[in-house]
């Protein structure tokens, strides 16, 4: 990741998409983000499970970002699912700001794609 602050892997998973996100969201590369979540959730992903494993730091511009998104899947029917280990040095801010509340949050990525997979 020489040089970026961020970094943002998309895979397929069948009818889910997992988007990782690596290294650090702030101000700057908040709109960058933002854009690449909502390419992966086109209109054929039926879940979008984005993975904050590796994620370093994570601002209020980045939380915001994240909720757009939830707001913006939500409203062409694609579900939003967060993973965000126990370990993550992120954890406690997702904490604060409820968006662990808003959206399905998951200690690790099989079990993310699992519940997207099979929404109850």
């Amino acid at each position: 990741m020489t040089g970026e602050l961020l970094r943002v892997d998309i895979e397929d998973a069948g009818a889910v998409r997992i988007a990782r996100v690596i290294g650090e969201v702030d101000i700057s590369n908040a709109g960058t983000l933002q854009e690449r979540l909502m390419e992966a959730g086109s209109p054929e992903a039926a879940a979008v499970v984005v993975d904050l494993a590796k994620t370093e730091y994570l601002d209020s511009a980045g939380i915001r970002t994240l909720f757009t998104v939830l707001d913006l899947l939500r409203d062409r029917g694609t579900a939003l699912h967060l993973v965000v280990p126990e370990s993550a040095v992120i954890r406690r801010v997702i904490a604060l700001t409820a968006l662990d509340e808003a959206c399905p949050t998951w200690s690790n990525t099989a079990e993310a794609v699992e519940a997207a997979m099979n929404p109850t």
